[in-house]
């Protein structure tokens, strides 16, 4: 049997399949799904049709479509609650009992000490082990077809290294977090000059005008005016393997690197989907300076996870080299 083991054999699945069909009936039990946890939750499906995606990370229940064919959410920590009352108010790190095991002899502890101090690195390695790029490329055809299976290291230590890396991806992924030197503070060096705003007649912007307006084709609606669709945008390529990208005729983010622009998660380009749902004719306005701003922190956040790909390949390898081993009934 494989050492590596499946997602779902880690962590216990939040269905969130009532949220969508009752929302509109049943806002308590929106309130209730949204109280089982702290809000952190790692976000996969169990197979892509448009090829695998790496995990999101969420701290607010989402749609099922979140990611392209289906969405499951994993809290990392959940209560015991009904519809009709009955809490239990002390939340419980939301661990499969062979998680818990494999916790409890990492370390030789309780199980009581083990859930305190090691289910968020569980939960953070899990998620920097799905985002290597080696990891992905080593089991493409695996991930086409089940869910993800997650190595795990054979000591504490390079569990809790693993789940560093994690924390800077879910910091990264979490558009309500604050990340130093990428979205606030002195930015990176590397990052400084990506997706900045400018205008083609070298002033600045102008919000009173129509420099904000996004009218350069990223979006459309259909089924009279219901559904949002991505459209084909202008974008102008440069001599530095980037974009310029296009609001309208007058403004434009300014060096987009290609891997930045091109990237994709939960099977849709990030950047570009923003786009499409930011068109004068879906908004119904110009965007506002402040979201203008969003589009450049995103494609800085991006880069960063990009940057980021070298030291988690290295990571997963050294997990590879120690991995724990599971019964046969495991």
């Amino acid at each position: 049997m494989t050492p590596f083991r499946r997602l779902r054999q880690i962590l216990r699945c939040l269905d969130v399949s009532l949220v969508n069909v009752l929302y509109d009936v049943l806002m308590f039990h929106y309130i209730s799904v949204t109280r089982c946890s702290d809000g952190r939750q790692l976000v996969s499906e169990k197979k892509a049709r448009r090829g695998y995606s790496p995990p999101l990370f969420t701290k607010r229940v989402g749609g099922r479509h979140l990611m392209e064919r289906g969405a499951f959410y994993y809290p990392l920590y959940v209560k015991d609650i009904s519809l009709f009352g009955g809490e239990d108010s002390q939340a419980k790190p939301n661990l499969s009992v062979k998680a818990q095991t494999y916790l409890t002899e990492l370390i030789q502890q309780e199980p009581s000490e083990v859930l305190k101090s090691m289910a968020e690195a569980l939960f953070f390695h899990t998620l920097a082990i799905l985002h290597a790029p080696t990891y992905r490329k080593e089991n493409s055809g695996a991930l086409q077809q089940d869910w993800p299976r997650v190595p795990l290291p054979t000591s504490a230590a390079a569990l809790q290294d693993s789940a560093a890396l994690g924390h800077q991806i879910a910091a990264l992924l979490d558009p309500e977090a604050e990340v130093s030197g990428v979205t606030t503070g002195t930015i990176h060096p590397e990052l400084r000059f990506i997706a900045i705003l400018r205008h083609s007649a070298g002033r600045p912007i102008n919000p009173a005008t129509d420099d904000l307006a996004v009218t350069a084709g990223w979006g459309y609606l259909i089924n009279e005016e219901t559904v949002t669709m991505p459209g084909q945008g202008k974008l102008v390529k440069r001599d530095d393997n980037a974009y310029d990208i296009l609001l309208n005729d007058v403004s434009y983010w300014e060096h987009v690197p290609q891997a930045v622009w091109e990237y994709t998660l939960g099977g849709y380009p990030v950047l570009k989907k923003w786009l499409s749902y930011r068109e004068q004719k879906v908004l119904g306005r110009d965007l506002h300076p402040e979201e203008a701003r969003t589009f450049t922190e995103i494609a800085r956040r991006i880069a960063a996870l990009l940057d980021l790909q070298g030291d988690l390949d290295r990571n997963y390898q050294a997990v590879k080299q120690n991995l724990y081993t599971w019964g046969t009934n495991a």
